[in-house]
């Protein structure tokens, strides 16, 4: 299942699309204008799951009992990963590139329960299993579209996306299932750079906005992880004027850099990788082979995440880094 897009126009822009452009304008390039096939991810698949069964499920009474919504749920993931494991188009693939086996799919779905029941206890009772409180307003909507133009170089740029949760007293909430890598840990400095709180909101006309994070947990030690019960949190975000004309700034460069009203003819995309030249950058481990043939990767957050790291290498950079490299250098890769 997906969302139904509905109304989209040739000159929509999604939060997810603009976000991708802003963390990496040649990942952009890849996955939006060449539009080179990405593999599957059990992430992915279990995001989709908790969206459209497990939310979908409890809404309709968040007094029930949360255990039948879990295993539901758990078994529709598990189908989903069997399916996605014989799709040899677009192939389900741990991060580390290999295809994801019998037990590691049997693995995520036991993880998923855990951390679905979490949410769901959560979410009934007030708090998570730490004390951690966590009110969740009357519900209104899921998954509703939002439609937000505006004006730029006398076009009409659509942002165009859903919000997770709309509620009775006029909020919008987006929820987060966070992984338990330690760079993908959320904060208030994190929430603020995500791009779906300024065109969410003005699109329902709403100055309250508000992300869900569901902070999943593993213990134990590299195969042997498992999962333990989510902690939750809440992270509040009013809508100020200064941050819609920042928004609206940020899609004009978008448009401009990107030559988007012209189908990215001319369009500029340099590469951005999250790297200053220091081994311990982001929090990795120091790497012990010398910045040579595919080394950068070995200290990059690109190295896991990014699904077009292997073709920007050898594009951008020739196969070969250098450790005085900066984005400032590649402005003409």
């Amino acid at each position: 299942m997906g969302k139904d897009w509905g109304d989209w126009r040739r000159h929509d822009i999604s939060p997810s699309r603009l976000k991708t452009f802003s963390d990496c304008p040649r990942k952009y390039f890849y996955q939006y204008v060449q539009k080179i096939k990405t593999p599957n991810r059990l992430f992915f698949l279990s995001g989709n799951v908790f969206d459209e069964i497990a939310m979908e499920e409890f809404r309709a009474d968040p007094s029930q009992d949360v255990e039948p919504i879990v295993e539901l749920a758990g078994d529709i993931l598990l189908i989903r990963i069997k399916e996605a494991q014989k799709d040899e188009d677009k192939p389900l693939l741990n991060l580390d590139g290999s295809p994801v086996t019998d037990a590691q799919g049997l693995q995520e779905v036991m993880d998923f329960r855990t951390w679905t029941r979490g949410f769901l206890l959560a979410w009934q009772n007030g708090e998570d299993y730490l004390g951690n409180k966590f009110q969740m307003p009357p519900i209104a909507d899921t998954q509703v579209q939002c439609i937000w133009p505006i004006q730029i170089d006398g076009q009409t740029i659509r942002l165009n996306g859903f919000a997770d949760i709309t509620h009775t007293d006029g909020s919008v909430t987006d929820l987060k299932m966070a992984s338990y890598w330690k760079s993908s840990r959320w904060t208030s400095g994190r929430i603020m750079s995500e791009l779906q709180w300024v065109p969410y909101s003005q699109a329902l006309n709403s100055n309250k906005f508000r992300y869900i994070v569901t902070d999943k947990h593993k213990s134990g030690w590299k195969d042997k992880r498992k999962a333990d019960p989510p902690t939750v949190r809440t992270f509040d975000v009013d809508v100020y004027p200064q941050d819609v004309d920042n928004f609206k700034d940020l899609v004009t460069s978008f448009v401009r850099t990107t030559d988007f009203l012209n189908d990215h003819l001319d369009g500029v995309f340099p590469p951005k990788p999250q790297y200053k030249g220091d081994e311990t950058a982001f929090g990795a481990e120091p790497s012990k082979k010398k910045f040579n043939e595919y080394s950068l990767p070995q200290v990059n957050f690109c190295r896991k995440l990014c699904d077009f790291k292997d073709v920007c290498f050898k594009e951008c950079f020739g196969g070969t880094f250098r450790s005085e490299s900066t984005p400032d250098d590649m402005e003409g890769a």
